[in-house]
């Protein structure tokens, strides 16, 4: 047998075992999908987290770039009282060409009060805003707040089928 067929042969090997391979963890995915990590382990798979949170990271080094981002960092830190000022930073800073939202996104993460807040005084005074109702659908990721969600997004509902 020549080095050429030798090469044919291994090639052969290593694209049948990938197949296998491939089969067995497609199995495991649709069979076991609550569980699939420790089948996957039993295959001689190791598993790991990534240790580097990029967003965490970003978000421990933003700093406020402008005076309105001042001003809505310290509402949200409570240096500050609610206002038509601070929701119009918060509103102006989530137009901006480039806005800040590594900033923003750990007081989201973190359900903050004074966010929570700042939305609901944005949708009492503009509702239905949409950007306002995706914003808050957002939140909701981080504290249940469906009943509010509900609240706020009903009468938007029952106006496009008016």
């Amino acid at each position: 047998m020549g080095k050429k067929d030798k090469d044919s042969v291994l090639d052969d090997y290593a694209k049948l075992k990938n197949e296998i391979i491939r089969d067995k963890v497609n199995e495991i995915f649709r069979n076991h999908p609550k569980d699939h990590i420790a089948k996957m382990e039993e295959l001689g798979f190791v598993y790991f987290e990534d240790d580097d949170d990029y967003e965490e990271i970003e978000e421990r080094n933003a700093r406020p770039e402008n005076q309105r981002q001042r001003d809505l960092i310290a509402y949200l830190e409570n240096k500050k009282k609610l206002s038509k000022k601070i929701f119009e930073s918060y509103s102006e800073e989530k137009a901006a060409e480039s806005p800040n939202y590594q900033l923003i996104r750990k007081y989201y993460k973190e359900a903050n009060k004074n966010l929570k807040s700042l939305l609901l005084y944005g949708l009492d005074n503009y509702p239905g805003r949409i950007d306002l109702l995706s914003d808050l659908s957002f939140f909701h990721e981080f504290e249940n707040i469906l009943s509010i969600l509900i609240t706020y997004y009903t009468p938007k509902i029952f106006s496009v089928f008016s």
